[in-house]
């Protein structure tokens, strides 16, 4: 499986937004990893435009995505 090194684990970075948390590439925008999208009534995780409801926001189920997760932040490196 491929990885990230540590060199570009520097250049992850977040944006804190109300109802929404983004994890970035060198601090762009453009370069999304992934949203963590909160509703009143529902919690996604968004990953290349693609949405995955989960029940709470655990390391246990943002772990279940890491597959996706490393696959949307290779993309940048």
């Amino acid at each position: 499986m491929p990885s990230l090194k540590n060199s570009n684990l520097d250049k992850v970075g977040f944006r804190d937004l109300k109802g929404f948390f983004l994890i970035l590439f060198d601090d762009n925008q453009k370069k999304r990893i992934c949203s963590l999208i909160f509703k009143d009534n529902s919690k996604v995780i968004e990953i290349d435009n693609e949405r995955y409801p989960i029940n709470e926001v655990s390391v246990a189920s943002i772990t279940k995505l890491k597959k996706q997760l490393l696959d949307s932040a290779l993309k940048y490196v």
